[in-house]
């Protein structure tokens, strides 16, 4: 019996000392657990912050495709500027002596103005009706080539229709543009207009003189000489060359720069051209090799003054005449409705 009860005590003890070597392989076992679980959200922790570090990588590339994109506009604009540049440098040199000529021409037209029709000597009618009806010169009268002691000038003859006109009414019906012309002063790419009188002639004693029922007393207005309109230009060099391109780039460049310098003149005065079109557009062509077209504005018959305006901003509390052709006016000219707190703005409208 003794035995058997020692046999048994050695037995329980053998049976605590695996309960105590279970509970420890059991609380290694936990702790081994947790120590993965501790690993297990720190490496999606990690994980998170290499998907937020991918995704601000993807941005990034995303966002240097665009830059590389720009700069690789920017690198073709600049290559070609830099082959417009020599063109440019012409332009400016040739614009710089047409600028010294232009105030040439206006200092002897204001030393020697033409006051009577006996001081012009007409050589040739420059466009007829039909090329009048087109804009060439404006519809109201008929335009000549004509020279003041020797230089080259383009008269225009209103037709008189109404034979009982007075010289008061006759120079009214120019008054406003002349007034224009005169507060913008000289520019090489503003029509420059030398005089304008009053006078009795024979008219049908004038080259091709087509007009009838006129009055010989009528208006004459002297100006600058140019010998055809951008639009009869374009038509010319359509017949010419079939298909477009109808210029080179260096005479596109040439009459854009001038008519952009004439616009900006008359925006740095405060005024709107408001007939902005390419038949109030004059163009004399190089009358000899390498040098420039020259284009210049005409036709102020529809400028507004904007000194008064100075938003230029124009109320529009009713309909009223809001430039010249309606197909060339800009939409938010010609589509502006009359009524309270309405405006037609001239900022851009050129």
């Amino acid at each position: 019996q003794d035995q058997q009860q020692q046999q048994q005590e050695e037995q329980q003890r053998q049976l605590r000392q695996l309960q105590q070597e279970h509970q420890r392989q059991l609380q290694a076992l936990r702790d081994q657990q947790q120590q993965y679980q501790q690993e297990h959200q720190h490496l999606r922790q990690q994980n998170e912050a290499l998907r937020t570090d991918e995704n601000r990588l993807t941005q990034d590339i995303a966002g240097l495709t665009v830059r590389v994109d720009q700069l690789t506009r920017t690198t073709e604009r600049l290559s070609t500027v830099q082959q417009l540049i020599p063109h440019l440098n012409v332009t400016i040199a040739q614009t710089r002596a047409s600028h010294l000529r232009t105030l040439s021409t206006a200092l002897q037209a204001l030393l020697d103005p033409v006051q009577t029709a006996a001081q012009l000597q007409f050589v040739e009618r420059l466009a007829q009706r039909s090329d009048l009806a087109r804009g060439f010169y404006g519809t109201n009268g008929a335009a000549y080539r004509a020279t003041i002691q020797g230089r080259n000038c383009c008269v225009k003859v209103l037709y008189n229709i109404t034979t009982g006109m007075e010289t008061r009414q006759l120079l009214a019906r120019y008054d406003t543009e002349r007034r224009l012309l005169e507060r913008l002063g000289p520019h090489p790419n503003v029509l420059r207009v030398f005089s304008s009188f009053v006078d009795t002639v024979e008219l049908r004693d004038l080259p091709s003189w087509d007009a009838t029922h006129v009055s010989n007393r009528t208006l004459f207005v002297v100006q600058e000489l140019h010998p055809t309109s951008l639009q009869l230009l374009i038509r010319a060099r359509q017949e010419q060359r079939g298909r477009a391109p109808f210029f080179d780039r260096a005479e596109i460049i040439q009459l854009l720069c001038g008519m952009v310098d004439a616009l900006l003149f008359l925006h740095e005065h405060h005024m709107a051209h408001r007939d902005f079109k390419a038949d109030n557009v004059l163009v004399a062509p190089p009358e000899r090799e390498g040098e420039p077209f020259v284009s210049v504005l005409a036709d102020f018959g529809e400028a507004l003054d904007m000194t008064h305006m100075p938003d230029w901003k124009m109320p529009l509390l009713a309909d009223i005449p809001r430039g010249g052709a309606p197909f060339f006016l800009p939409p938010e000219i010609m589509l502006t409705e009359p009524g309270p707190g309405r405006f037609l703005d001239y900022s851009k409208s050129d």
